[in-house]
């Protein structure tokens, strides 16, 4: 069983990878609605309440509009939503800096290396 630390990481990281792959939007129509609030709440045991905020409003916002039959709707969030998640994660560091600060103050959260 993995301990906490290590669950909340693999859950944003599966909404990071794609969203830096093709995008925030992609990710969130990528990946369930659980797996969204676990990434959610993965961002937040992380400290990253802004990125938290922004996969939460853009997965919001997705689930009102029919991403399929309004194409200039799906293009405004498409592009708000990357520009939002680009301000509070321009990059991987901005995650790797939360895991190491967060591994620093608290080992424990984390199942040990074999």
């Amino acid at each position: 069983m993995l301990a906490d630390g290590d669950t909340a990481l693999a859950s944003l990281l599966s909404v990071h990878s794609l969203a830096m792959n093709g995008g925030l939007l992609h990710s969130i129509e990528n990946h369930s609605r659980d797996q969204i609030e676990r990434a959610i709440a993965g961002y937040r045991y992380f400290g990253l309440d802004d990125a938290a905020a922004v996969v939460e409003s853009v997965a919001r916002r997705a689930a009102s509009i029919d991403l399929d039959a309004d194409d200039d709707a799906a293009e405004r969030l498409e592009v708000d939503a990357d520009e939002s998640y680009a301000a509070v994660v321009p990059d991987d560091s901005t995650l790797a800096a939360s895991f190491e600060q967060l591994y620093e103050r608290r080992p424990e959260a984390f199942s040990p290396l074999r």
